[in-house]
């Protein structure tokens, strides 16, 4: 699982337009797509979401 307060620092910085989505996947070692799957959840579930992710 990674790690929540990663993410959100990341996302945050996506969200603002600091980071690309490629640069966002690389910085939480992922792909690209399941950095899209994570967001999906995050946005639908907040915190709890990325706490059942695998």
């Amino acid at each position: 699982m990674v790690r929540t307060n990663q993410f959100e620092r990341v996302y945050r910085r996506w969200k603002e337009k600091k980071v690309t989505q490629v640069e966002a996947a690389r910085q939480l070692e992922m792909s690209e797509r399941t950095l899209r799957r994570y967001v999906v959840r995050y946005e639908s579930e907040g915190f709890w979401g990325l706490r059942t992710s695998a």
